[in-house]
């Protein structure tokens, strides 16, 4: 997922998916995330998430799809978090 202000950009395997409009501001409350599922942990992901990567920009398609098959080793240039899960 992108976010860059404006809306919501879900890709598969370096694909756009899905698009959403964000309406407003995105909400930084304190409620924990969740990778996979909706908020309250229902409407869950039906599939295996290999890599989750949060990262200091809107990341571009093109950024996307050169990264994504690749497990990525040590520090990333704008990259906040990385979680394998090999």
């Amino acid at each position: 997922m992108v976010l860059d202000g404006a809306n919501s950009r879900f890709y598969l395997n370096s694909v756009t998916d899905r698009i959403f409009d964000l309406g407003g501001p995105l909400n930084t409350g304190s409620r924990p995330i969740s990778i996979g599922a909706g908020e309250t942990g229902t409407n869950g992901f039906a599939g295996d998430i290999d890599e989750f990567r949060i990262w200091g920009d809107a990341r571009t398609p093109e950024e996307i799809s050169q990264t994504w098959p690749q497990t990525l080793q040590g520090p990333q240039p704008d990259m906040l978090l990385n979680y394998p899960m090999d």
